[in-house]
C-alpha cells in the first residue's frame, strides 16, 4: 500500500513539473516576442539638448540611456513622421502636347485624302505644262495626267510623251502659311491638238 501511494505521488509531482515548465516556456516566448516588438524603431524620437555647447544627443532607445545625463540638459522629442498635410491647390493646366519626330519636327495629322484636277490643252505638234494644286496647307502625295477616251480615238495617244511628272511647290511664300503644293506634268504632243487633265492626290492636314 505504501509503495502504491509513493508511486502515485511521484507521478503527480512529475506532472506538476511538466505543467510548470510548459507555463515558463509560454511566458518566455511571449516575453521574447514583446522584446522584439520593442526593438523596432519608435514613432517618437527623444533627445537631450545641452544649452552650454548646443550639443544634442539621443536617449530612450534599447542601447542608450533613458534620461538626460544632467538635470541642466533639456529633454525634447519629435515624431518620426509628421501628420499628413492638407491637399494643395490644383496646378495650372500644362501646354497641349504634340507629336514630334526624333529631330524635333512636329508630325502632321492626316485627316483625309482627296483628288483635284486641272485641264491641260496640248497644242498640235507642241508641248504644254499643267499644274493641279492642293488646298493651302495640305500635302501632295501623288499625281499624274491622262487624255480622255473620246479624244484618244482621234489621235494616237501612244505617241504623246510625258516629259515630266512630279510634285510641285509654289514659289510664292506667304508669311505665316506653308507653301502651296500640287502635281506638275509636262507633255509633248506630235499630233493634232488634244486636251488632257492633270491630277493631284492630296492629303488633308489637320491644323
Amino acid at each position: 500500500m505504501r509503495t502504491l501511494i509513493a508511486l502515485a505521488a511521484r507521478r503527480a509531482f512529475s506532472a506538476s513539473v511538466m505543467l510548470v515548465a510548459a507555463a515558463l516556456a509560454i511566458s518566455f516566448g511571449a516575453a521574447s516576442a514583446h522584446a522584439q516588438a520593442k526593438a523596432q524603431p519608435p514613432d517618437t524620437i527623444w533627445a537631450c539638448y545641452i544649452p552650454r555647447t548646443g550639443t544634442v544627443y539621443r536617449i530612450k532607445t534599447t542601447d542608450l540611456r533613458q534620461t538626460c545625463r544632467s538635470s541642466k540638459h533639456v529633454m525634447f522629442s519629435w515624431n518620426a513622421q509628421g501628420p499628413q498635410g492638407d491637399t494643395g491647390p490644383q496646378g495650372p493646366a500644362g501646354p497641349a502636347g504634340s507629336l514630334v519626330t526624333p529631330s524635333g519636327t512636329p508630325l502632321l495629322l492626316l485627316t483625309g485624302i482627296y483628288q483635284v484636277s486641272q485641264p491641260l490643252s496640248l497644242p498640235a505638234v507642241g508641248s504644254a505644262t499643267g499644274v493641279a494644286t492642293c488646298s493651302a496647307g495640305d500635302r501632295v502625295v501623288g499625281g499624274g495626267a491622262f487624255v480622255s477616251t473620246i479624244q484618244a480615238n482621234k489621235v494616237d495617244i501612244s505617241t504623246i510623251a510625258t516629259v515630266f511628272s512630279g510634285p510641285y511647290t509654289s514659289g510664292v511664300i506667304v508669311q505665316g502659311q506653308p507653301p502651296t503644293q500640287g502635281w506638275s506634268v509636262m507633255m509633248k504632243n506630235p499630233n493634232a491638238s488634244v486636251s488632257a487633265r492633270v491630277t493631284a492626290i492630296c492629303a488633308a492636314i489637320g491644323h
